[in-house]
């Protein structure tokens, strides 16, 4: 990794301009809710963080659906929320998401069942963390949390 300082803000919303296309081709309404964060990373596998939690949005996320993009500080972190409304996860399978190769026995999407485990390995690469909230039949809501960049 080459890690140096950049605005988490612009790195997000550059990811997010760049599916917008996307998004709208999908009949997905994405919003933003970005304030000024900075961090130390490596500005390609940030972006990979954040361009895995929206491609998964757009496989799983139905028509007429919601993505919301929250970015924040609380606390010296980088909080990145990306919350859906989607169909959820089931309890027993929450767990497991980051496993690689796991894939839900009820997805309906393409895919090798990686891109979260790598994101989860990223994002613990930058010394942070992911996790995932979900409710079957009201979303999930994934939390990427990064060390804000020391000043």
């Amino acid at each position: 990794m080459e890690r140096g300082p950049l605005s988490l803000t612009t790195l997000v919303a550059d990811t997010a301009t760049s599916l917008a296309d996307a998004f709208t081709e999908a009949g997905i309404t994405l919003h933003n809710d970005l304030a000024a964060v900075h961090v130390d990373g490596d500005p390609v596998r940030l972006r990979q963080i954040v361009t895995n939690q929206l491609t998964n949005a757009l496989k799983f996320v139905p028509a007429g659906g919601t993505v919301t993009l929250t970015l924040h500080q609380e606390d010296g972190w980088a909080v990145l929320g990306v919350a859906d409304t989607g169909p959820g996860i089931p309890d027993d399978e929450l767990p497991r998401i980051f496993d690689r190769f796991f894939r839900s026995r009820s997805a309906r999407a393409n895919g090798s069942g990686i891109g979260l485990a790598v994101a989860a390995e990223l994002t613990a690469a930058h010394g942070g963390t992911l996790t995932a909230d979900s409710e079957v039949g009201r979303g999930t809501t994934f939390t990427t949390r990064l060390p804000v960049r020391a000043r």
